[in-house]
């Protein structure tokens, strides 16, 4: 039972004396700095030097060669406004524990080996020139005013600290952090070390994207110069419909530290702007918004007070380490609608089974040239007092005095019509808010709706949103499509202005015209009209001339004339026969008619 503590024993003694080199080796600067392990957070970009990517700052008592304060050659690229650094304590049960376990530890050693703390912090920057420095940094926390901090073993929970930059001036500036290191919170046994790396600065937000959308689909910032990108909805030129707008800020390959965001409205009478999300638990001066490679959303809300448009301006701040230094500003334009306004997710077809064609008559909500419906005449009439009461009117804006850029021919009588909704606007669909209105001229045709077009739904098919962030990448709706058919019943030749109006719910009516050619229907032949009486008396006739012609034919048809003679004259031969009579009881008697046999008389 005693061998595997034998050889156990004889590993220890052979250790025994490396371990004691080691110790004499690291007698300069042993201590509690032996145990520290520093490294970048991994989920923010690293360091670089010399092509290489680093995250390892500081172990078994000394820092990495990149990290040292006399020559530093690390560098914290452009783009990160902050460095987050993970301390942890590495494990001592080697040798020494070992030894304890086997022949007991003595009071001196009764101290957890376990215990290290950060109790002092301090940063610093150099560079830049006498009017201004290159580079103010900070940390979040200073141990030496808030408190020792306790740095657990890499299993556990690890302690943070993190790192503010505050970029003045483009370059390079060096950056100090010293660390005091004990193995009590009182500061026993302490021991400093010290990291220094070279932050590059450049002025500007490089790095930071706004998208714009539910899916995180339209890029708002930076802005493409492809003149084949289409406009993003939030950046038209008539303005947004939208009740609210959610932006996602992400910075892909760094860090960036906003101050709280800032929403103005050009027209306070007309729309009111307020900031909801992350943004809203932020106080000024106390915290700031971290964007990182996860995207970080806020969304402006809108309260319109009347119908018009108003410019919308988003103010997003880099964060300041002094107040000496002026913020750097990012500010993002766009217009807002109010009141009823198009509605630019709308697609609208004309087809035709005849010809087999599909025209487009709006696209994007805007009716296109030669689809809108005709200017009113704007001619005097014939009346002078009716000319100079009426207001003098001008054409509106959504009339057209082009000519109809579709005919329907006069052999087709039906016209189909689709509405189509763009993905965007499957998001929320469009309801109808009443049925669609036909116009038409009345005296040459009859133009109605035989079927109705359904409620848009958002449906369940989807596609992939490619254009997606890619921590936001979801399913989109797909376009949706419903028909609806118009029929004509043509009262003459000549030509009727068809006009097509379909009212969306909380947006301006769109208006589709087109025109249909009609020519003289054919009459088909109709006799004099009966009157009641002149019906009732016809059918008399009629009956009674079927009757007669019945008789008729009974009568020639028949081979016994003495049938014939019982049957039209009421009498016949009695020759072989007896008479019958019929009479009233009494003297009297009276015959009416002949029989086969003897006579009947009734008295």
């Amino acid at each position: 039972m005693e061998w595997p503590r034998f050889l156990l024993l004889a590993a220890v003694l052979v250790a025994e004396p490396q371990h004691a080199a080691d110790a004499d080796a690291g007698n300069e600067q042993g201590g509690p700095a032996d145990r520290l392990q520093l490294r970048a957070h991994t989920d923010f970009p690293p360091f670089e030097a010399d092509g290489r990517h680093l995250t390892l700052l500081f172990r078994d008592g000394r820092a990495a060669e990149e990290f040292d304060c006399s020559a530093p050659r690390a560098k914290d690229l452009p783009g990160m406004d902050f460095r987050r650094l993970e301390l942890s304590a590495s494990s001592i049960a080697g040798v020494s524990s070992m030894w304890a376990n086997l022949w007991g530890a003595s009071e001196a050693d009764t101290t957890s080996p376990g215990s290290l703390w950060l109790t002092e912090a301090h940063i610093s920057s150099s560079g830049g020139d006498a009017l201004m420095p290159r580079l103010s940094v900070s940390l979040d926390t200073e141990p030496q005013r808030d408190g020792a901090i306790e740095v657990t073993e890499e299993a556990q929970f690890q302690s943070e600290l993190t790192v503010y930059y505050d970029c003045w001036q483009n370059g390079e500036a060096r950056v100090e952090l010293h660390l005091t290191l004990a193995t009590a919170e009182g500061g026993n046994h302490s021991q400093e070390i010290c990291l220094g790396w070279l932050k590059v600065c450049r002025m500007g937000f490089e790095g930071l994207v706004v998208r714009h959308g539910e899916y995180s689909e339209w890029p708002i910032y930076p802005t493409s110069n492809d003149s084949t990108v289409p406009t993003p909805p939030l950046l038209d030129a008539e303005g947004i419909l939208e009740d609210v707008t959610k932006l996602q800020l992400s910075s892909p390959d760094g860090t960036i530290r906003l101050q709280s965001p800032t929403v103005a409205s050009s027209d306070d009478k007309l729309l009111k702007v307020d900031i909801r999300g992350v943004a809203v638990t932020m106080t000024q001066g106390d915290f700031f918004l971290e964007v990182g490679s996860e995207p970080t959303e806020i969304s402006v809300i809108y309260t319109c007070q009347g119908a018009g448009t108003a410019e919308v301006e988003l103010g997003l701040w880099r964060a300041v380490i002094t107040s000496a230094h002026a913020a750097e500003g990012l500010h993002l334009h766009w217009r807002k609608q109010c009141g009823e306004s198009t509605y630019k997710f709308m697609d609208i077809f004309l087809k035709s089974e005849m010809n087999i064609s599909r025209t487009q008559a709006v696209a994007h909500g805007r009716v296109l040239p030669g689809f809108e419906p005709r200017c009113r005449n704007q001619s005097k009439s014939s009346h002078p007092a009716v000319d100079a009461a009426g207001p003098n009117k001008s054409p509106s804006q959504s009339c057209g005095s082009r000519a109809p850029a579709v005919e329907i021919s006069e052999k087709e009588i039906k016209t189909n019509v689709e509405l189509r909704v763009d993905p965007e606007g499957m998001v929320l669909p469009p309801a109808l808010q009443h049925q669609p209105a036909v116009s038409f001229d009345q005296r040459i045709v009859k133009a109605f709706i035989a079927r109705m077009p359904e409620p848009f739904v958002r449906g369940r098919n989807k596609v992939p949103c490619t254009n997606c962030d890619s921590s936001l990448r979801a399913a989109a709706p797909k376009a949706a499509s419903q028909s609806m058919i118009i029929k004509y019943i043509c009262h003459k030749e000549g030509i009727s202005p068809i006009t097509l109006t379909v009212y969306l719910d909380g947006y301006k009516p769109i208006d589709v015209a087109w025109q249909k050619k009609c020519r003289e229907p054919k009459k088909p032949h109709v006799g004099r009209a009966l009157t009641a009486p002149q019906a009732m008396t016809m059918a008399f006739l009629v009956c009674g001339l079927i009757g007669v012609v019945v008789c008729m034919v009974c009568l020639f048809c028949s081979s016994d004339s003495k049938e014939k003679e019982k049957l039209f004259l009421g009498r016949g031969t009695n020759k072989g026969g007896r008479q019958i009579e019929f009479g009233r009881l009494g003297p009297d008697s009276q015959r009416v008619g002949f029989g086969s046999d003897d006579e009947v008389v009734f008295h």
